[in-house]
Order: C-alpha cells, then structure tokens, then sequence
C-alpha cells in the first residue's frame, strides 16, 4: 500500500548457543511505488532533532524515485516570506550511482543571509517539490515518507536587568534582614536555561517551563559583606547574555550600615580625633597661663 513506502533500515544479530554474537553490516534501502521518498544526510539528521542554530546551517536532503525527476523547485519560507530557490546559486544537485534515481540537494548556506552578509534570523521551512516521470507529483512535506524541514535561526542573545527590592536609585545599602531579588529576561525566539549566581555561586539553574519573556524572584538573607546577583541568559540557539547586578550591602544593624559607609565612618573617626586634640590643647593651654598667673 501506499502508506508502506519509506526509507527502511535492515540489520541483523546472529547468537550461537555459546553467547557470542555477529552483527551484521546495516543495510538501507528505499520503498516507493507511489512517488518519492526523503531522506536527510547524517550531520542534517542531527541538526533537526535540536533546530536551533546561531549559524548558517549546511543542508542536505535526498529524495529517491524509481522514476526520473522531471522537474523540481525547492522554496524556504521565513518570517512570512516564501524565495523560490536557483539551482546552482542557492542549491546544488547530485545524482547518486545507486541504481536508484537519487537525487542530493545541497543548500548553500548563503540563502541564510542577507545582502549585507547578516543572518536572516526567523523560523524556516524548507519545501521539496517534484514531478516524476509517472506525473506523480511529490512533497517532502506531504508524502508518505514526510521529512519535515523546519528549523530556527538566531544569533542574537536574550536581554535582561536585576532589580533588587528596596535598593533607591544611586544607593547600595539596604536596611532590612532580607530583600527579594527579581531577574527579568526576554528573547526573540526563547530562553532555554537561566542560571542564577550570588556572590558568585550557583544557586539555582531554570530549564523547566521556559519562555520567551519570563521572570524570577527569590529571597536574600543579610550580610556583613557586600553582595552581588548574575544571572546568565542562554537561549535555544546557544547565545549568552551575562547580566550582572551592583554590588549591594544588605543589613539590619544600623550600627554595620555606618561602619559599612567607609567615608562617613572614617570622617567620624577623623573628626573625633580632631575634637578630642582640640580639648588637649585647649586644655593644656589654659593650663599653661594659670602656671604663669602664679609666678
């Protein structure tokens, strides 16, 4: 039946009744009687099953016929907007000496770009059509032997800002036991993972229930130190976005705050050495004249 056309893979172990076993060589081989079945190459193949990339992709797809291909055009369709490609400029055509009428599309990398050499990023669909000499027209994307080719492009890393609950603008000091601390990021295709740090420690690593436009808020107990929050943004394609906080002093004890504002504490220090020398000399002055009076 028509359903039972597609790429099969035939592979056999042999065991004798001491155990040893003999694997044999994996044989592929194609079943089409109703038109043309797809296949992708090894490196595409493992492509697909994680589409994401920040780089142009080289793309390689075979579609088998028992007939000849009479004619084909091959289209990607991005953002909305379908290019129907040249063959030759945008993509390549091999015939296989299989036996069967093979036929290896190579896509130029190129197509990826624009004009200015620049990813085009989006999400794509690469569609395969084709006529045989039987007139059955045939789609990589239709056939029974469906070979969907759908990926993303994407080399622009996700954005994102700390906001530290009770930090005034142009201060870093926080009184308070503890604070919130919200981390907010947001992506043109998504955010794959999140990785939180304080002080430069891994406390918390997000992958589940990812999206695109997110948040994350947790609590920070006081110190006796300064502190900081990074949180690393990566996206499905692998781009990384490092967005680290300002260094703030988080405490209750208003006497810890104080000694924590270096210049205000060592003015302090400064100003009561200076009041308390005022006092000796004044005092050893007065002193000085009283000793004069008796002579």
């Amino acid at each position: 039946t028509k359903e039972n056309d597609g790429i099969y893979v035939l592979s056999a172990v042999v065991t004798d009744l001491a155990g040893n076993s003999f694997s044999t060589k994996t044989v592929k081989y194609s079943v089409n009687r109703f038109g043309s079945v797809y296949m992708a190459s090894s490196e595409t193949e493992k492509f697909l099953k994680n589409p994401y990339a920040k780089e142009p992709p080289l793309l390689e797809i075979s579609e088998i016929n028992p007939d000849v291909i009479k004619s084909r055009t091959l289209s990607i369709s991005v953002n909305g907007t379908t290019k129907i490609l040249k063959e030759k400029t945008d993509y390549t055509v091999k015939e296989s000496e299989s036996g069967w009428h093979e036929y290896i599309y190579t896509i130029n990398p190129d197509v990826f770009l624009d004009e200015n050499g620049k990813l085009i990023m989006g999400e794509y669909i690469l569609t395969i059509l084709s006529t045989d000499n039987a007139e059955n027209e045939n789609s990589n994307r239709t056939n029974e032997s469906r070979l969907d080719i759908a990926f993303t492009l994407d080399n622009q890393p996700p954005t994102g800002f700390i906001d530290i609950t009770g930090l005034k603008e142009g201060e870093n000091i926080i009184k308070a036991q503890s604070t919130d601390i919200n981390v907010y990021w947001e992506d043109n295709i998504g955010v794959r993972k999140v990785i939180i740090k304080l002080n430069g420690e891994i406390i918390d690593t997000l992958k589940e229930d990812m999206t695109a436009d997110g948040s994350f808020t947790f609590s920070v107990s006081e110190a006796d130190k300064e502190q900081n929050v990074e949180a690393i943004l990566v996206d499905y394609a692998g781009n990384e976005e490092d967005v680290i906080s300002s260094s703030f002093f988080l405490n209750s004890s208003t006497l810890a705050q104080f000694m924590y504002n270096t210049p205000l504490f060592a003015g302090t220090i400064i100003g009561a050495a200076a009041l308390a020398a005022s006092v000796v000399i004044i005092f050893i002055t007065k002193r000085h004249k009283r000793n004069i009076n008796i002579s």
